[in-house]
């Protein structure tokens, strides 16, 4: 069968991608955005202040409920938290 050549340029396009995505993946270390770390400390600090919000102002605001689970897993994972 003959492949149109719509699917063949999209195969084309997601090889070039999957390339780029991958090609010396192994030499990059991962990143730490501002965004996560907002997240992790607005999660710590609700949790070592026991002061749970629905919503976190800080940093053009944030949901409560992505903290809440941020600091739940803080609390499960972590084999002591110091405060």
């Amino acid at each position: 069968m003959r492949m149109k050549k719509s699917t063949l340029f999209l195969i084309i396009i997601l090889a070039i991608a999957f390339f780029f995505r991958f090609y010396k993946l192994s030499l990059i270390p991962p990143g730490l955005y501002p965004d996560v770390a907002i997240n992790g400390n607005e999660a710590f600090f609700s949790l070592k202040n026991k002061d749970f919000k629905v919503f976190y102002p800080e940093n053009y605001g944030r949901e409560g409920l992505m903290m809440w689970l941020i600091a739940l897993s803080f609390k499960i994972f972590q084999k002591k938290i110091v405060f």
